[in-house]
């Protein structure tokens, strides 16, 4: 009977941290005022009930931080010892940099801190192996990836499913990352759920008609004034690969009666990035860029 009444004391148990864990977060926490830090959980009503479902509470209702922003860098975590029960850090902007290998894994994943931020930027000296990056992509609506490395090759049509949520996209030199001939097929499968706004993708490797398959998802799904923006891995012979991949965008552009009057420039010279405006529901523009920062860029007659 001991052991009967033992194993429904500890069924209980279960099930009540069960319940704290899956506690519901109030949706009128979110908006607050820019700047604030908020921690929330412990107020939760279940907690009055008794002594131990205080303590359950104490220890097991999720948590939400809520910043205007955060710089993790040089192995600093802001967040500090967090317990290790679900914390949510919802932020504007996280930006992520000069990092040891296995930062994430060590002080987000093994403490299962979640983000959910506008804009996520990883860029400069950092490692992510390939699960460190799909952990962090889910919760972004905007992601810049700039100079950093993976620690195995990851197909870009694997990491798509994380990223159709997003209206911008920056991926610049990001090592063992490729862009695989399976990106159309699947961005045709499962396309994006948000209006695009930026899509910038440099070192592509993929022949020039699939580049025209992606010109045609980003104008179905692109606001106006959107950009997508693209340049070459490989740089052999980058004119010529340049000039006939535009001719191939232009081509279709105008097959479909896009009007490209606003500005169409033939000739490319020595820059190395491709960008296409969308001006309005069939208006368009194709020119030259030299990359500024993310967001921005300057245009070349």
């Amino acid at each position: 009977m001991s052991s009967q009444s033992n194993a429904i004391q500890r069924f209980t148990y279960d099930w009540l941290i069960r319940l704290f864990e899956l506690h519901p977060i109030d949706k009128k926490f979110f908006p607050g005022s820019p700047g604030d830090v908020q921690l929330h959980g412990f107020e939760t009503k279940l907690a009055a009930i008794s002594p131990l479902f205080n303590r359950i509470a104490n220890a097991y209702v999720p948590r939400v931080y809520k910043y205007a922003g955060i710089d993790i860098q040089k192995d600093y975590n802001p967040f500090g010892d967090c317990a290790p029960i679900k914390t949510t850090c919802v932020t504007s902007y996280l930006g992520i940099q000069t990092l040891s290998s296995s930062f994430i894994t060590r002080e987000f994943i093994d403490k299962h801190m979640y983000f959910i931020t506008s804009s996520l930027e990883i860029r400069d000296n950092v490692t992510l192996t390939p699960y460190e990056l799909k952990y962090m992509l889910p919760g972004c609506y905007g992601v810049n990836l700039t100079n950093i490395t993976l620690s195995e090759t990851v197909k870009f049509s694997t990491i798509w499913p994380l990223l159709r949520h997003c209206t911008k996209l920056r991926f610049k030199h990001v090592k063992n990352l490729t862009y695989d001939a399976d990106i159309i097929k699947i961005m045709k499968k499962q396309p994006p759920l948000v209006s695009i706004m930026l899509w910038q993708f440099y070192d592509l490797n993929i022949p020039g008609n699939q580049i025209v398959d992606m010109l045609e998802c980003f104008l179905c799904y692109a606001d106006n004034n959107s950009l997508l923006q693209f340049s070459f891995a490989e740089r052999d012979n980058l004119n010529e690969k340049m000039e006939a991949t535009c001719s191939e965008m232009v081509l279709w552009l105008r097959a479909r009666e896009f009007d490209l009057s606003a500005a169409l420039h033939d000739e490319f010279g020595f820059r190395i990035d491709v960008v296409v405006r969308k001006l309005g529901p069939k208006k368009v523009e194709v020119f030259s860029a030299d990359v500024d920062h993310y967001g921005r860029y300057n245009s070349h007659t």
